[in-house]
């Protein structure tokens, strides 16, 4: 992922002086707020190990391997101050087993990340970009009772982020900085129509997930520069998701589903972020998300499973697509 990143032009060092503005006269400009951006990235990490692991979870025996991705538009909204685009991708390993009519599982996530924003309706120079890597460990079980089933999962983990800063001044700003990750999510879906050639099944969520950015120092080659101090920063996101899922089983071992959902959060919808020169509030990255996935369960053989999905989101400021891939061996 690190080729992902862009590498910006901007002011040569035969600036003078008087050509730059002094940071009295601008102590937040908008680019620094991109540093949310780790939220962001975090609330992906969090849907890519949950996604993975609801699909294995009711495999049995088995050990999973998974690929997902996403990518995104950040616009323009009021108070946020910056537009820009997130990619971000995941490998997962992971072993499962029924026990007693239990289903358990544990999983490890190893993510990348690349994060481009731009101070928006500004014409100087505003821009940030933040590489992204981590890890996320989850663990959880389910329960199947006829046309009910019940899972709960758990994941913490921890990214770390490298950035570039560039703004009015002549000399690019780097930092250092991780960002936490805890989450919880209790989940049920009820078959509702369970028909020999397809079936449709509602599904409801309920989580939280705690993201706690760690406060860190910007760096600068030279003077003058705007290199700030940042304190720690976090956000809380109690959640709540209800959808629908269906699948076509006439065309078996090749099955065919699609689904629907709303995502809400229901916290708070801003983060407030502090430096050394100013205490400033953002919009959280979205507050609603509506989301449509297709996709297909393929047994290939007895002991070989293939998933796939892809979708698109959209909510608030924000849309994109994302996509998940597992394969699952019986044993």
């Amino acid at each position: 992922m690190k080729s992902h990143k862009s590498l910006f032009t901007f002011l040569t060092l035969g600036l003078s002086l008087s050509a730059v503005p002094s940071y009295a006269a601008a102590p937040n400009t908008p680019e620094q707020r991109g540093y949310a951006g780790s939220l962001y990235v975090g609330a992906e990490a969090w849907r890519q190990s949950s996604t993975v692991f609801d699909y294995a979870l009711f495999s049995g025996q088995s050990l999973v391997g998974g690929l997902s991705f996403a990518s995104y538009d950040i616009e323009e909204e009021t108070g946020r101050g910056i537009e820009g685009d997130t990619d971000v991708m995941s490998g997962s390993v992971g072993y499962f087993h029924e026990f007693e009519g239990f289903n358990i599982g544990l999983m490890i996530n190893v993510l990348d990340a690349n994060l481009e924003v731009k101070g928006s309706n500004t014409p100087a120079v505003s821009e940030l970009d933040n590489d992204g890597d981590g890890f996320l460990v989850t663990v959880g079980a389910g329960k199947r009772w006829d046309s009910l089933t019940v899972t709960m999962q758990a994941s913490a983990g921890e990214l770390s982020f490298d950035s570039e800063r560039l703004s009015a001044f002549p000399f690019a700003k780097n930092a250092d900085y991780d960002l936490q990750i805890l989450g919880f999510e209790l989940a049920a879906a009820y078959a509702l129509i369970d028909e020999e050639a397809y079936t449709l099944t509602p599904f409801a969520k309920l989580g939280y997930v705690l993201l706690e950015n760690d406060g860190f120092e910007e760096g600068a080659a030279g003077t003058p520069n705007d290199a700030r101090i940042y304190a720690d920063f976090e956000d809380e996101q109690p959640f709540v998701e209800v959808g629908v899922d269906a699948q076509l089983l006439n065309l078996a071992p090749f099955i065919p589903r699609a689904s629907v959902s709303i995502w809400q959060d229901l916290g708070d919808d801003e983060v407030e972020y502090e430096t050394d020169a100013v205490t400033y509030k953002t919009p959280d990255a979205v507050q609603t998300v509506v989301e449509a996935r297709l996709g297909f369960d393929w047994a290939i053989s007895e002991e070989i499973l293939l998933g796939a999905s892809v979708g698109y989101f959209a909510g608030d400021e924000i849309d994109g697509v994302n996509g998940d891939l597992a394969l699952v061996w019986r044993f």
